[in-house]
């Protein structure tokens, strides 16, 4: 179960970015398909690594893209979320790229008095 590694990953990211004293109420996140993530597990890895952080009870929010493919019968171009799909004239798909980027788009927290809202853009 490599989510619990990315929950790790992301949480260092985030207590570098948020000031001292700000609890997170919720994140972005933006994966590519190659990453072959289980949104239900990383939340779950998320909600674990983060207990006694200022990410705890905090709301992962991840997106996941869809394969980029290319029918070899007709050559169309078209996105699934399901890299062994067919194309809808029957013909075989084939992987035009393998996105495995992770992204942090968008940080929610509470900050300390004086302070503002984070919106922060991360990759891993």
């Amino acid at each position: 179960m490599h989510e619990i590694s990315i929950a790790r990953a992301v949480l260092r990211m985030v207590e570098d970015i948020i000031p001292t004293g700000g609890h997170v109420k919720a994140l972005r996140l933006r994966a590519g398909a190659a990453r072959a993530l289980e949104p239900e597990a990383l939340e779950f890895a998320w909600q674990v690594t983060c207990l006694d952080s200022a990410a705890a009870g905090s709301k992962l929010n991840l997106t996941v893209d869809p394969w980029a493919l290319r029918c070899r019968k007709c050559g169309r171009q078209f996105q699934s979320d399901d890299w062994q799909t067919s194309c809808i004239c029957g013909g075989a798909a084939e992987l035009r790229a393998a996105d495995d980027e992770l992204i942090l788009e968008e940080i929610d927290l509470v900050s300390p008095p004086g302070q503002h809202r984070s919106v922060v853009q991360g990759r891993e």
